[in-house]
């Protein structure tokens, strides 16, 4: 928990609001966010969002909920722990949270050569 207000966090979250308004809107289909009440469970392994918490209240579970920032689904923290940019949605300055499904479809799609995908954006430094 204590990982979540750490300022390195901070500067992630602030990387990627700087990289979406950067980011060229003409001409890309930018994915639609599901919103938190539409769904209570994981859209890449079909579990309850609180399922690895000690708590199931409903404020646990929207802790616990998390957009791909490529698809837009909703998926749980195990199930988005991997990070890569998007240039294609014009997201190219940082490493942005990816459901499981994407990230490995992204693997398959592009190479990076030096640039790697990477659990987090704080192991390549």
């Amino acid at each position: 928990m204590l990982t979540d207000h750490m300022s390195q966090s901070y500067y992630e979250a602030l990387l990627e609001v700087q990289s979406v308004r950067k980011a060229s809107k003409e001409g890309v289909d930018l994915p639609r966010w599901a919103g938190f009440a539409e769904s209570s469970y994981c859209s890449c392994c079909s579990s309850k969002f609180t399922w690895a918490s000690t708590s199931s209240s409903l404020a646990q579970e929207i802790r616990d909920k998390h957009n791909c920032r490529s698809c837009g689904k909703l998926v749980c923290g195990p199930c988005s722990q991997f990070r890569t940019s998007l240039p294609e949605l014009g997201l190219g300055i940082c490493q942005l949270r990816v459901c499981d499904t994407c990230y490995y479809n992204h693997m398959g799609r592009k190479k990076i050569g030096k640039e790697s995908m990477t659990r987090s954006y704080c192991a390549e430094k």
